[in-house]
């Protein structure tokens, strides 16, 4: 028995390429509009968070 040849898998045409590069191009567009970005901002913004702690955390152990 035989097992089909994996090798002879038909190549998507040109222009089926070019629409899904054209669409994961534009999905990662909207990622970076709606995702990356605000979450980037919203770091930025609570980096101070994280010092607020230490300096509480420190007093805290020292007994002010």
């Amino acid at each position: 028995m035989r097992f089909p040849c994996r090798r002879r898998k038909v190549k998507p045409d040109l222009e089926h390429a070019r629409s899904e590069r054209q669409q994961a191009e534009e999905r990662l567009q909207h990622d970076q509009e709606h995702i990356i970005i605000p979450l980037r901002e919203i770091r930025e913004r609570n980096h101070v968070g994280e010092t607020i702690n230490a300096l509480i955390q420190r007093r805290l152990e020292r007994g002010t």
